[in-house]
């Protein structure tokens, strides 16, 4: 199930600080968290209490696990009119809750106890180690208190009392429209009986349940829904790591997507590697540039013959056209065969063919750029010297 989440209602009240994990959360993400308590907690009447038959001064000691538990204890003493003794010891489950009680009394170390871990076995074995010498501990707890407390002082062997002095109702949520949430977050069983009994016909459908604690993981279960957030886990010990780590677990949009990938521009060309026969054709080019004046070939006897006016100007018009062609076939049969280009038949000859080739390419060179009279007149020499060459080259193959 995957569901894009913009609004959670947290069913605690609103944290008093402006800066709290849940404004970070707001802001990171675009968030909008609702805060509504979805329980409240009230003090039981005279009657109620009354009923239970407890007496206050029958107890030596007074066991608190809640600030809640220490306002009421009180209140019906008052109520009462019970005279609560100095010798009155009192055991509290938290520092905090120790220092509460400067409220009503003036604290004194030596008859208030706390558990520094804040653990109630720890209060424990705090209690055990007192001389209470058959005395009676009265717990102070609500209508929904857990189980562990009372099972506890069994294995312990403490004589005690349940009194039940405040109880957890269900507030009226008929103000909030249950269905535009998101992400509903649970902190306590009362909390899914409030949602039932504000919203009896309550569909889950695509609404994610966070629920903190095993116990409200049971409530919510018991009650038919589905837990989609499961608080602690060893990945997230609170409701706003969980609440991240939920969003940050879920796929995102094609939208989404698509926003974050980086567009690619039109006009950038698209690089492709070079291929093995390009790069193979390049070599060849290069080769061919280097070896392109020794491919012709060595000038034979009938260049002997001192050239004319006529030879002179057609030597002109297809010096060029001539060269390219040279150029053109050395540059294909050098890319197919991919070889060097071949050696003369012996080292005399190879002299003889790069001098008369050089001097010819300088003589045609010079020729193009003069006027035809003048071309003739430079092609004589290099003629003479071509032909003089062309004779010492077939006596050196032989």
């Amino acid at each position: 199930m995957s569901v894009k989440i913009k609004k959670i209602l947290i069913s605690q009240p609103e944290p008093t600080s402006e800066k709290s994990p849940y404004s970070e959360l707001a802001e990171k993400y675009g968030l909008k968290f609702d805060f509504h308590q979805f329980i409240q907690v009230e003090g039981v009447s005279a009657k109620e209490f009354r009923n239970q038959r407890i007496n206050i001064l029958d107890h030596f000691a007074v066991v608190f696990t809640s600030k809640t538990g220490v306002d009421n204890f009180f209140r019906i003493a008052e109520e009462f009119k019970v005279a609560v003794p100095e010798t009155m010891k009192y055991f509290c489950v938290s520092e905090s809750v120790a220092f509460y009680l400067q409220k009503y009394i003036i604290y004194r170390k030596r008859k208030i106890f706390y558990a520094p871990t804040g653990l109630f076995k720890d209060l424990i074995a705090l209690m055990a180690k007192q001389k209470f010498e058959g005395g009676r501990f009265l717990l102070v707890l609500s209508d929904m208190y857990k189980a562990e407390i009372p099972q506890q002082m069994d294995r312990a062997k403490f004589k005690y009392t349940k009194g039940i002095f405040y109880k957890t109702v269900s507030r009226n949520l008929s103000g909030i429209d249950i269905k535009s949430y998101d992400v509903l977050a649970f902190f306590s069983p009362q909390g899914i009986k409030s949602l039932f009994y504000n919203f009896p016909n309550f569909k889950q459908g695509s609404t994610i349940i966070a629920a903190f604690g095993p116990t409200t993981a049971k409530a919510v279960k018991d009650a038919g829904l589905t837990l989609n957030i499961p608080v602690p886990t060893p990945e997230a010990l609170s409701m706003p790591s969980a609440l991240e780590l939920y969003i940050k677990q879920q796929p995102k949009s094609a939208k989404e997507l698509k926003a974050s990938t980086p567009a690619k521009s039109a006009k950038e060309p698209t690089k492709q590697p070079e291929s093995a026969a390009k790069k193979s054709a390049k070599a060849a080019a290069a080769s061919t540039k280097a070896a392109a004046t020794p491919i012709a070939k060595p000038a034979t006897k009938s260049a002997a013959k001192p050239a004319t006016k006529s030879a002179a100007k057609s030597a002109v018009k297809s010096a060029k056209p001539a060269a390219k062609l040279a150029t053109k076939s050395a540059a294909k049969s050098a890319v197919k065969s991919a070889k060097p280009a071949a050696k003369p038949a012996t080292k005399s000859a190879a002299k003889s063919t790069r001098s008369t080739i050089k001097s010819t390419a300088k003589s045609t060179i010079k020729s193009t750029k003069l006027p035809v009279k003048v071309a003739a007149k430079v092609a004589k020499p290099a003629a003479k010297s071509a032909a003089k060459s062309a004779k010492s080259a077939p006596k050196s193959t032989k």
